[in-house]
């Protein structure tokens, strides 16, 4: 399969492709997405997507960390409790373990 060299300098501006090599990629080349066109216009879709097929990562991303903010702030909010009465967290835990064992002891037994 051949490849065809286009010249892109006689393209409008939205359909030009930006090419920077790099030794990582297939073909050894990657689409770059410029954060301002030729008049000094910001490209908002490119600096925050970095480009469209980038929606998937940053989607990923923004998930993870907002499930890290969750589970700090359960986490935490859990350790609040158990300072503020430790003695009932205990008893409780206890309770919890002695009930659960004891369950055990009866399925084993039948």
């Amino acid at each position: 399969m051949k490849n065809d060299i286009v010249d892109a300098c006689g393209l409008p501006a939205n359909d030009k492709v930006y090419l920077k090599k790099d030794s990582c990629s297939e073909g050894g080349w990657r689409t770059v997405y410029p954060w301002k066109d030729k008049e000094g216009n910001w490209l908002w879709k490119n600096v925050i997507l970095g480009g469209s097929q980038n929606l998937f990562w940053i989607i990923f991303i923004i998930l993870l960390i907002f499930g890290f903010i969750y589970v700090y702030n359960h986490d935490t909010a859990e350790m609040q409790k158990v300072v503020q009465n430790p003695c009932a967290y205990c008893s409780s835990t206890l309770a919890d373990n002695y009930l659960i064992e004891n369950d055990i002891l009866e399925r084993q037994t039948g």
